[in-house]
């Protein structure tokens, strides 16, 4: 969403709830069907996997304080009449160090003090493509990042449920569905390349206390972007393996609401070459003061994703 458009919805008193959605394949193209290839099957996949749910500690880098998924409830749910499944994360934070909380007075959280958040939802939806002997069927998973939770800890929490819950993963994606994605498209209007390299160096500058060096190694990045750039360029690129002496290759397609990553990675002592392929749609819904009340209300929640989807389905892409 443009900062003309947030400033705009909140000089008219709108909230913004940002809408990431993932796809989750099950089957690919010419491949054997070894998941669920019916609606009420893929629902009763999802349902039997959740309910192994235990707590799940989210990362903080080397941060002391400890975020855990610590319970979901899940609901069956329609979009039309396709069924899905809504969840809803409990989410907790403890250990946060100097933390106050303040009203009337200032109560000291103690180190086994917890905050909660019981309201972090997102939506697994069914999608099915292709005659019966070769079916495709995907998951999609759309976020609701409503206005009062962290974007970047909702989408970890639910992606942590899709790949520790699921066992699934929305990386998985062929690189061929990327390229008909580009096909698509006379030109790309947003593209950024991103190189990495960390290897050990040689070089001329070493401290004083380089008697006691036992390893040397440096960190680079380059990024590169650009626009309006031919399809038939772009297809190439995301063809070409080369990561030249870098080790990883990120390249990143934006089209309409449709983001598309290609990562290269080049493991040390390893002669194979890793690709990942991700897709990844967003979409925004705007909402008035006087429907806040009803933010976590899973008929509204269901109210408002399901023009979205009725988009993705439809069209491909999402839409305004």
């Amino acid at each position: 969403m443009s900062s003309n458009n947030q400033t705009n919805a909140e000089q008219n008193n709108e909230h913004i709830i940002q809408v990431p959605i993932y796809t989750i394949p099950l089957t690919e193209e010419g491949e054997d069907c070894i998941f669920p290839t019916k609606y009420e099957d893929i629902i009763f996949l999802i349902k039997s996997r959740l309910q192994s749910f235990s707590p799940k500690e989210l990362r903080n880098g080397k941060k002391e304080k400890k975020t855990v998924i610590e319970d979901i409830q899940y609901n069956e749910k329609k979009i039309g009449t396709i069924p899905c499944v809504l969840v809803r994360c409990t989410v907790s934070d403890s250990n946060l160090g100097d933390s106050t909380l303040e009203d009337e007075t200032v109560i000291k959280i103690s180190s086994k003090a917890k905050i909660k958040a019981e309201n972090y939802y997102f939506l697994l939806y069914p999608l099915i493509d292709g005659p019966v002997s070769k079916r495709i069927c995907s998951i999609l998973m759309l976020v609701y990042d409503d206005p009062y939770h962290d974007s970047s800890n909702s989408c970890r929490i639910s992606t942590t449920i899709i790949k520790k819950v699921l066992n699934l993963s929305p990386r998985n994606i062929k690189l061929e569905s990327v390229i008909q994605e580009v096909i698509k498209a006379a030109v790309v209007p947003d593209l950024k390349i991103t190189l990495y390299s960390m290897d050990g160096v040689t070089t001329p500058y070493a401290p004083k206390i380089s008697q006691f060096q036992t390893k040397s190694s440096q960190f680079v990045r380059k990024s590169f972007e650009y626009q309006g750039v031919p399809k038939d360029s772009v297809t190439e690129l995301l063809s070409d393996e080369d990561c030249g002496e870098f080790s990883v290759k990120e390249i990143t397609v934006n089209i309409g609401k449709k983001q598309l990553k290609v990562r290269r990675d080049v493991s040390k002592g390893l002669n194979k070459m890793k690709t990942y392929v991700e897709s990844l749609f967003n979409s925004t819904i705007s909402i008035p003061d006087s429907e806040m009340p009803k933010l976590y209300e899973e008929d509204f929640i269901i109210e408002k994703l399901h023009p979205i989807i009725n988009n993705f389905v439809s069209n491909g892409t999402i839409h305004d």
